[in-house]
This record gives C-alpha cells, structure tokens and sequence, in this order.
C-alpha cells in the first residue's frame, strides 16, 4: 500500500506497530520471486494476491471478477458466481503476458474456491477460455460493459457534468469511510471505478478532460485510505461468511452468570475440536472452532465500540495472567483498525500463548447476519493475525516471535464479533463472535477439556477486571475524550445503537 514518509517512521524500522513506508514494496502476501514471478507450483488465493497489482484496465476487471466469483461462490450463489469466473477467464485469455498478468493466471487456476466452482460445473467455464483462443469471442467494448441506468445516463453528458459527478461521489466515498460503513463505501468505490474508466475511454483524444480523468483515477488508485478499504472489503466478506459457517455442531455450551456484572448478564461458550472441512491442512497442530453468546455486557454499544478501537488505553491488567500487552491504533485513515500483540499465561498449565491481531471494523446499519441476530444492526469487528510471521504487512509491523521456552505464538485463525444494542437492555451490548483458533501445541501437552475450563474460567476473571476497572471508573480514562474527537465514526455507532428494529431476540 502506499503511504506517506515521516522521519519518524524511519526510526521504527523493526519496532512493534506501525510498519515503515518505505517497506510496503515487501508484502510477502503472495511469496514473490525477485522478477515477480512465482515459484513453480505455487497456489495462490485470489484474496492473496498483492494489493495494488491490478489498479487499471481489463486486469482490473479480471481481478474484480474473481474476487466476486469468491464471495458469491461462499454465499452459495454458484450459477452468479460460475459467470463472474468465466469473465475473468476470458479475459486473462486475451490479454497480453506480463509478470501482473501471470500472477492472476495463476491465481485463477489455484485458488482452491475457485477450482471448487469448476468442479460443481464442469465445462462452464473453460469453455469461454478456448473460444477466446479460437477467435470466435467479440472484442470488449464500453458497450459491453454494464454501468447501470444512473452512470449510463451520465455517460451522455458533457464532460463538465461528468467530472462534478465522479467529485461528488468522491466526496460521498470519504465520508462513509470516515463512519466506517465498509460495505456501503466499496460499492461507491466499485462504481467510481467504473464510471471513471468509462469517462476515460471518451476522452481518449487527449485535451483538458483527459488529463481531469486520469488525475482523478490516480486519486482512487493511489489513496492509501481507498487501499485500506479495499484490503478491509476483502476480509469482511470473509468475516461474513465465517460468522455464518459458525455451527455448535451439538456440543454444549459452558453458562457463565455474573450478577455482580449485571443482574441478566449471561455468557455461553461452545469451545469444540475444528472437524472436516474446517481443518486446514497445512495449519497448527491443534485447530478449534468457538463459537460464543454475550448477553447483556454491561456497556453502551458505543462504548463498547470505543473499548476495542482506542486499544492503546486498554491495560494489561484488566486481562487475566496477561503477561504483556502492546498496541497501535491507525486512525481514521486506516479506518479505525489497531494492532496488537498480547502475551497470556495459561495458568496451572506451563504455556504462554502470544496473540497478534489486526483490529477492523465495519458498521453495519444493515445486519449481514439475520439469521443469528433477528434483524439488529451492528458493528462488525473483525480479529485476524497477519498474514506474515515478521516484518511489515500493510501499515503494521509484525514483530519476531517469541523465544523463550513454553512460550508460543497462535498460528492464523480469526475472531469475528458482532456487537449490537442489547436486546433487554438498551444500555446494555449484546455480542456474537466465532473464532477459528490455532495452536502451535500438540493436544497431549494440552489437553482439549483442560484448555476449554482455562478459556472459560479467564474469561469469566477478564470480565471481573474489566467491571471493576474499567467500567466502573469509565469517566477517568480518556475514552470520552476520543469518542469526541472522532465524531464521524462514533456518531455512526450511535446511529446503529439507537436504531429501531423488528424483533430483538437474539437467536442461539
């Protein structure tokens, strides 16, 4: 991603947080060769493939196609995404070799979903590829492209009312990102981009308007706010659809009441063994699936909110046996994400475990989990680790992992929360979060059963603590105080909390 230079930033080469701008080139994401080539039989995630490749032309277009065959192919929508994917086909077929275009290819034809979409629909899709080789596929024009009534409307106007319209949608797109609205803004940026690059092929003659365009492309194409977005859109669709996957699979749930939290507080945690295709095959030794239930946290939505995104007020102390705990907060111009790095020990047991997490939010208006939260609008808040073991990734830096003996750091997996008003009480937050879980420890040495009674006996202490320092001196620890000074978000957590909706009932 692109960012800004500040001397500061060069002294922190190395240094937990923040990674150095002058780094964001080595984004190990998809493992290049030195000439940006890839090893021979590598396999390479659509979602894996390096931010920023494809900014401009029918890469482009081939990138946005596979990464929508992905998500609609994860919602179950396999006919609309068994099209997306022959698009992209036809198109990395006619376009010419390139380092950025072999990288797609390859990400085309190996990214796992994707030759899952092929194998529920043979001959779908290849099929458009060899017609492309025989010549027989017609050449891509702006007619083709769909634009939609409103911008192929505009598409008809003068040059004037165009580039008004593309700054007015640019003025749009900031400010849902700077209340966070994920979902909304991306669709405003996949638009942008399309009404952008067709305004650009009327412009082909050069002159004033050509030059308007191509700055304004460059604007959307080099902002490392739209960047963020773009990497965050990614991983919230996968949040989404791991929330969704989230089964119990029949196992009962550990009940923790805490009246002293509040007289209806009440936690459910189903803690299982991952089974099927939820084991990774290449992933840590012990892989666990959580799944649990917060009802009734004492806490306003939007404090609760504040909690997890001013994460660099968040002690130490109010986590049971934390051992350390560090954090970076981004900012709204990396839409509010924070990382962090939190050492716990796993008392009577020797280990400590050592957490690296990248914060990220969506606010939700709109709940994208009916299913499991009867229609309430939310805040989805998304916990994953890097996708490196050290150094730079996007704007954090990732810090070498831990030495020392019976200390060991969490391999991949994700948390994702829902976080909604209360449905019994309105000053009360209300949480669904499912978690994949890694451990880089043999079950022998950790037995499952002895693992599921620490992780609810922590977090019934944890959430001690927090009653009885944070909640109960709120007022002295500067929450206030940035909830003020970042008014768009918040006021946006605001509207959600405050929203009506049908019927309540959270469903377990």
């Amino acid at each position: 991603l692109k960012r800004g230079s500040t001397a500061r930033d060069a002294t922190r080469r190395g240094a937990m947080g923040q990674a150095p701008p002058c780094c964001s080139c080595t984004d190990q994401r998809a493992r290049l060769r030195g000439d940006g080539s890839l090893p021979p039989g590598t396999v390479l995630p659509v979602h894996a493939v390096e931010l920023g490749t494809f900014a401009d032309g029918e890469l482009a277009d081939a990138n946005e196609a596979l990464l929508e065959a992905v998500a609609l192919g994860r919602r179950g929508q396999i006919a609309e995404a068994i099209k997306k994917l022959a698009i992209a086909e036809r198109v990395l077929d006619s376009v010419p070799l390139s380092p950025a275009a072999g990288q797609l290819r390859r990400a085309c034809f190996t990214d796992p979903e994707l030759q899952e979409l092929r194998i529920q629909c043979p001959g779908k899709t290849m099929r458009g590829a060899r017609s492309m080789r025989r010549g027989r596929s017609r050449h891509r024009s702006g007619k083709e492209e769909d634009l939609g009534p409103e911008l192929a409307a505009l598409a008809g106007g003068s040059a004037e009312g165009q580039l008004a319209h593309l700054e007015a949608s640019m003025r749009e797109l900031r400010e849902l990102c700077s209340k966070v609205h994920v979902f909304e803004a991306h669709a405003v940026l996949q638009k942008l981009e399309r009404a952008s690059k067709a305004f650009a092929k009327q412009c082909k003659g050069g002159g004033q308007a050509a030059e308007s365009v191509k700055s304004f492309r460059d604007r959307l194409t080099g902002d490392p706010m739209l960047d963020k977005l773009r990497a965050i859109h990614g991983r919230m669709e996968e949040a989404v659809a791991l929330a969704r996957a989230g089964s119990t699979n029949g196992h009962k749930p550990v009940v923790i009441r805490l009246p002293e939290l509040h007289r209806d507080f009440r936690l459910e945690l189903i803690l299982r063994p991952a089974e099927g295709s939820e084991i990774e095959a290449n992933g840590a030794r012990t892989q666990l699936i959580a799944v649990c239930y917060i009802y009734n946290w004492p806490l306003s939505l939007k404090n609760a909110i504040a909690v997890d995104c001013e994460a660099d007020l968040f002690k130490k102390t109010w986590i049971k046996d934390c051992r350390s705990r560090e954090a970076v907060i981004g900012g709204p111009a990396q839409l509010n994400s924070n990382f962090a790095v939190v050492n716990i020990a796993l008392t009577p047991t020797p280990v400590q475990l050592e957490d690296v997490q990248v914060r990220e939010f969506a606010v939700c208006p709109t709940s994208p989990l009916d299913a499991l939260t009867s229609g309430r609008p939310g805040i989805l808040v998304l916990e994953s680790a890097p996708l490196v073991d050290v150094g730079p990734w996007e704007n954090w830096n990732v810090p070498k992992p831990p030495s020392r003996y019976g200390c060991y750091r969490m391999s991949g997996g994700s948390k994702v929360h829902f976080k909604m008003r209360s449905a019994e009480n309105p000053n009360c937050t209300d949480f669904i979060t499912v978690a994949k879980v890694g451990l880089p420890v043999p079950s022998m040495l950790l037995p499952f059963e002895t693992f599921k009674g620490i992780v609810a006996k922590k977090i019934g202490e944890s959430l001690k603590l927090m009653k009885d320092d944070l909640i109960d001196n709120w007022a002295d620890l500067g929450y206030e105080e940035r909830i003020a000074a970042n008014d768009p978000f918040y006021s946006a957590v605001t509207a959600v909390q405050m929203a009506k909706h049908v019927d309540c009932g959270p469903s377990t």
